[in-house]
């Protein structure tokens, strides 16, 4: 099973996003994005979305809750196709 994991920051420095989505990759997740958004407000903000198989979920969600500033996560399980 393949889950995207999500959270969106609006206070989190580049620096630290850059090592996150450097450390979520080494541990295993199959892809780690960035995508600017606009929070509330009208603020800028980005978009953390990981693709991960479902024995490393536990690990991914412990990292980005333990080293950036998001206050929860959302997930959900996701099909895909795949060239060999």
């Amino acid at each position: 099973m393949i889950w995207v994991v999500q959270t969106d920051l609006d206070d989190c420095s580049p620096q630290v996003l850059g090592y996150v989505t450097e450390r979520l990759l080494s541990v295993g997740a199959r892809d780690a994005v960035l995508i600017p958004v606009q929070m509330k407000k009208g603020r800028p903000g980005v978009r953390l979305e990981v693709l991960v198989e479902d024995r490393l979920l536990p690990k991914v969600e412990e990292i980005i809750l333990t080293e950036t500033t998001a206050l929860g996560l959302r997930r959900h399980l996701v099909e895909r196709t795949v060239l060999e």
